[in-house]
Parts: C-alpha cells; structure tokens; sequence
C-alpha cells in the first residue's frame, strides 16, 4: 500500500494551470472549469493529476492510457485498456483545504481528509456507535476535536473502502481502536470482510485516514512536493493535450 499527500496550498498560477487542465480527459475539464470557486477546481484537477502522475511515475505509464470510471455510489476505479493493465489494482482519492491525498493498494482501499477545525463537536451524537461515544467522552477535552476528527474520517474511508457512498450509515458501524494501533471495524451489520483503519497526521490541522482489508499500512504518509506534480507533466512526452474521454470512461 502506498499512501500520497501532496499540499496544494494557496492553488495554481495561470498558466500552469491551463497546462495542468489539460492532462486530465474532456468531462473532467468540463467539470473542474465548472466550479465558482477556484479552491474547489484546484482541489478536483489535484487529485486527478496526483493518481496520474503515480501511475506514470510508479508503473511508467503514459497519460493518454489513463481513464476512469466510477461504480453506482461514484468509487473511482481505472478504466479501458489501463484498468485492463492494472487488474487487481485500487485506488481512492480524497481532498480537503490546503491537502490532496491518495492511497493505492492490491485490495478495495479507501482514504479520507480533513480539518480538525472542520468537524463541529456537535456532530458526535449523530455519528458515532455509542461504544465509540463512550471513548469520546473519555477524552479530555482538549483532545476531543482531534479525536472526533479522526473518528470522522475512518468513518468515512471506510464507507469510500466498501464504495456505498451515503447508502451506508455512518453509525451503523464502528471503527474503535485495537491493540494493534490501527482501528479495527466492527458491527457493520453483517459483513463478513474484516476491514482496518489507520490514520495519520499530515500536520497540526489536518488528518488523513486509510481503509483497507489489510494490515499493510505505511508509518507514514507520503508527502510529494506540488513541483514533483507539475514536473511529471512538464515533461515532453507527456505535452499534448488528452483526447475526449473514451466511451464509458468518467471521472
């Protein structure tokens, strides 16, 4: 398993972000060009070009083999002839502020970030089992923001991890701390997978969580420069511009 943050910070500069654009397929252009707030568009072309510069850089790839797809719930996963290539390979991204993060794994895999300041306390009752209420209410209380926040987005991983978005409730299961430093999953209703959490701190601000079905997490996150995006890129033999998104293929 790897695990990739990348701190996008105040955003991209023009021009770099037209030739950014245009690595990523047609609907996802469409799409980011879409949105009113630069921030968000900084954000959604990021994580788009974070799982294609690992693929290009790890697995040596080009970009024009790359594509998407996505199931029902909206789970990302490789499509056409590169989804072919990586049979067997997963991947889930997630963006929050100033981080972009993916994590890439042999099995269903799911990540989640986000800001300690940005998960309101009152939230605690509604999201967590009440054996993990129970934990929360044990800390101190300097400690609960951190804590709900790291509930909160192994809570969420996992929900990404299983690719049932909002279908799932987020307490109908739990993601309680086990012996073995990760948070193991329990009482979800059923399932039969066994499914386990880690979470990491990018910073002072932000966490970062991981699901997957195996304990073979990383210690820690691996935080890659911005510049290390925009030279994958910058690179000759990846210059010209996507085609339009093959048939069957989103983002």
């Amino acid at each position: 398993m790897e695990v990739i943050a990348v701190r996008v910070g105040d955003g991209i500069a023009e021009p770099m972000f037209g030739m950014l654009l245009d690595k990523v397929a047609e609907e996802k252009r469409s799409r980011i060009l879409r949105f009113r707030h630069r921030e968000d568009a900084v954000r959604t072309l990021s994580a788009d070009l974070l799982v294609r510069a690992w693929l290009m850089e790890r697995l040596g790839w080009s970009n024009h083999e790359i594509a998407f797809t996505a199931n029902e719930y909206g789970k990302p996963a490789l499509a056409g002839r590169g989804g072919n290539r990586a049979a067997g390979l997963h991947f889930n991204v997630s963006h929050a502020g100033e981080w972009v993060a993916a994590a890439f794994d042999r099995s269903a895999v799911g990540i989640d970030v986000e800001g300690v300041d940005a998960v309101p306390l009152d939230l605690a009752g509604r999201i967590l089992t009440p054996a993990e209420l129970s934990v929360f209410n044990e800390l101190p209380a300097d400690e609960r923001k951190d804590g709900l926040c790291r509930f909160w987005t192994r809570k969420e991983s996992y929900v990404k991890a299983v690719g049932k978005g909002l279908s799932l409730p987020l307490r109908g299961f739990s993601v309680l701390p086990a012996e073995t430093g990760v948070a193991s999953r329990v009482g979800d209703g059923g399932g039969q997978a066994e499914w386990f959490c880690k979470t990491f701190a990018l910073d002072s601000a932000y966490r970062l969580s991981v699901c997957a079905q195996s304990r073979g997490f990383p210690d820690r996150a691996d935080v890659w420069e911005f510049k290390r995006l925009t030279d994958v890129f910058s690179s000759a033999s990846v210059r010209s511009r996507l085609p339009a998104s093959p048939p069957g293929a989103v983002t």
